[in-house]
């Protein structure tokens, strides 16, 4: 058989390599901050590959180790392929060195594989958000597809985040409490399914101190939603008003 052949066949309608190589419409909303009680992350479940939805519970937030999570968003095979590399990357260095990974370590594994496949003409489709603890404290990074690194308190990533940012910028302040904190990540990524329709399934969030990190729950968009717009918070019972953030932006 002609290796030429292999090369350029595609399962798509049967033409060749120009169908093989179209691009395809993809996306999510994955979102992660910093504040008193910790780091909170939150992500969607959706799975897209163009205007076709593959999944509706795929994990997009996954622990590296005991210390750091990711939250991945972009073409499935890459995110779930580099997650696995960077905790096995991660367990090594425990047991060689005796000591955890630290968070911009983990960053840099990442960034430089994104720049090695972007100097040999590939493009990683994919970004994420680390959360972690060191010494230095709680703390989040961005690593972009051409291996940008950006370290902050607030991030969101995946086509929703721009929907999703306008929630955290409005309501988010360092001193939120628990339920405050985790309502916010709720409300913003249930906002981008509103207005991304890449984004949507069922929403987890995840709670990291100190060194450990732990799931809250999934709650499913369209719960979410109904809640919201009654007044209620993501758990579906009322929220008191002096425990608000002082901004806030209703769903309606």
């Amino acid at each position: 058989m002609n290796n030429n052949n292999l090369a350029t066949f595609s399962p798509f309608m049967g033409q060749g390599k120009r169908d093989a190589d179209m691009k395809l419409n993809h996306g999510t909303t994955a979102v992660g901050f910093v504040y008193q009680g910790g780091i909170v992350l939150c992500a969607d479940s959706k799975v897209t590959q163009g205007n076709v939805i593959l999944s509706k519970s795929m994990l997009k937030a996954l622990p590296v180790g005991d210390h750091i999570m990711a939250t991945v968003a972009g073409a499935s095979a890459d995110c779930s392929f580099w997650i696995r590399t960077l905790a096995w990357e991660s367990r090594l260095h425990e047991l060689k060195y005796g000591e955890p990974l630290s968070l911009l370590a983990a960053a840099t594994i990442i960034s430089n594989v994104s720049l090695d496949e972007w100097d040999n003409g590939r493009n990683l489709y994919m970004g994420m958000i680390l959360a972690g603890m060191d010494e230095s404290g709680p703390g989040l990074v961005r690593i972009n597809c051409d291996g940008f690194i950006v370290r902050g308190t607030l991030f969101a990533v995946g086509s929703g985040s721009e929907r999703a940012l306008e929630i955290l910028n409005t309501g988010f302040d360092f001193d939120l409490s628990d339920q405050q904190a985790f309502d916010l990540g709720f409300r913003a990524v249930c906002h981008a399914s509103i207005e991304d329709a890449y984004t949507g399934g069922s929403v987890s969030l995840h709670h990291m101190v100190k060194n450990t990190w732990k799931t809250l729950g999934t709650k499913t968009c369209k719960e979410l939603h109904e809640n919201f717009k009654k007044g209620l918070n993501y758990a579906g019972e009322g929220e008191d008003e002096e425990l608000l953030p002082p901004k806030r932006l209703k769903l309606v």
